[in-house]
């Protein structure tokens, strides 16, 4: 669980936010719409069903990312996975 918690966060925070996102801040994307652009395309590579959830969690990484750098999106994205991966375990049937 915390393998795929932190690993997958720090992969796709450093991909989405780092790499993707700055690009485009980069290139005179305001960084509004750099967060967006992110946020959409980290929802894209997800299941459909939960594309709305994660491209407003995605924002919200966005915005952690900008304001306060690479850590604080990384924690709040592992232990939002941390969290899914405890209520799967919790409720399953």
């Amino acid at each position: 669980m915390l393998f795929s918690a932190v690993i997958t966060a720090t992969l796709e925070e450093l991909f989405f936010r780092g790499a993707l996102q700055g690009w485009l801040h980069s290139h005179g994307v305001s960084p509004p719409t750099a967060i967006a652009t992110a946020a959409i395309l980290f929802a894209l590579v997800h299941p459909s069903a939960v594309w709305p959830v994660l491209g407003a969690v995605g924002v919200g990484f966005g915005v952690l990312f900008w304001r306060w750098g690479p850590g604080s999106a990384i924690l709040a994205h592992a232990v939002y996975n941390a969290l899914l991966i405890l209520s799967r375990s919790l409720f399953q049937e």
